[in-house]
């Protein structure tokens, strides 16, 4: 079976959403010919194995749930620039 990536989608997102299972992410990689770090395309299609999870698999099918976790640089640096602390707290900050 195959599936279609989504924008900011890592290939743990889609074992996630195709299988229930994080780790399914190793036999996607292989499936595929990629690497577990690649950056995936948005409107790449991948192969896909079984499920593992099913519970897990039919949480996120039963509610369209798409997970997405990629930060681009652009939401890096948004999210970085909103933190509370700086790097002006070091270890010798009593």
């Amino acid at each position: 079976m195959k599936t279609t990536v989504l924008s900011q989608q890592s290939l743990f997102d889609i074992a996630i959403q195709t299988s229930g299972d994080a780790s399914a992410a190793f036999e996607l990689a292989l499936k595929n010919d990629i690497s577990l770090t690649d950056d995936l395309t948005m409107g790449q299609e991948l192969i896909f194995a079984a499920v593992f999870e099913k519970p897990i698999y039919n949480y996120y099918k039963n509610r369209e749930l798409k997970p997405a976790t990629g930060l681009t640089e652009e939401v890096w640096n948004d999210f970085d620039s909103d933190r509370i602390f700086d790097y002006t707290f070091n270890d010798k900050f009593n």
